[in-house]
């Protein structure tokens, strides 16, 4: 086998293959912004949680799970009224 082809760090086996394909979906159908746009979608950590539970429920994840992923993937948030903040989602299609 040639030098460059050889892998260190194989990655890990995915722990919940539909989960991840869940994740897939959602991250390439919406992008971060860092400022209000038109046509920008908001959404609290519960209700995109709520979408992913109706989607696939499972108890592999929690809400602090979807906010750390929404953070990873790098979503900000944006306080609407005090005490409420909600994530700013972009569709790709628009």
């Amino acid at each position: 086998m040639p030098e460059e082809n050889k892998v260190d760090n194989p990655l890990p086996p995915v722990a919940d293959p539909l989960l991840e394909r869940v994740k897939n979906t959602f991250f390439s159908e919406y992008f971060p912004i860092q400022a209000f746009k038109p046509g920008v979608i908001f959404m609290s950590s519960q209700e995109v949680y709520n979408l992913f539970q109706h989607l696939y429920p499972s108890e592999n994840y929690s809400i602090a799970d979807v906010a750390n992923w929404l953070h990873h993937q790098g979503f900000h948030f944006l306080k609407m009224k005090e005490l409420e903040y909600q994530w700013m989602l972009k569709p790709t299609a628009i």
